[in-house]
């Protein structure tokens, strides 16, 4: 595959989107490549914390699945008991969240290619990366 892009990104996943968004609200010719044909299942627990959520530059309302606004530990036969106006954590679906985080990078202009296991990056001076 031969294209010239300013930036690669490797895996599209929450780090993954993120990068190649704020990559192109920036200007840059962004890439998103993940092996995958996309949306995927992870295996994950799919929680956000408040602070994660609020640093977001745009509402992840329509893939929330849940949230928690109080929380208890036990440890060591001790129990602490959390509650907050604002959600403690928000569950998400990793299938639907990184979806909806790759379609948000596509909107600023990323170009998307999923199925395509990167083996190697060839770099050529200033001509890019093939």
């Amino acid at each position: 595959m031969g294209m010239n892009v300013e930036v690669a990104v490797v895996g599209a996943g929450p780090a993954g989107c993120m990068a190649a968004y704020t990559l192109a609200e920036a200007g840059m010719e962004v890439l998103l490549l993940d092996k995958e044909k996309l949306p995927r299942y992870k295996t994950c627990g799919g929680g956000l914390v408040h602070r994660a959520r609020k640093l977001l530059p745009f509402d992840i309302s329509p893939v929330v699945e849940r949230e928690f606004y109080q929380a208890d530990f036990y440890c060591y036969g001790h129990h602490i008991s959390i509650r907050r106006p604002k959600p403690i954590i928000t569950m998400v679906m990793r299938d639907k969240f990184d979806y909806f985080l790759a379609n948000k990078a596509a909107e600023k202009g990323v170009q998307i290619i999923d199925e395509q296991l990167v083996k190697g990056i060839q770099f050529n001076g200033s001509e890019g990366i093939e």
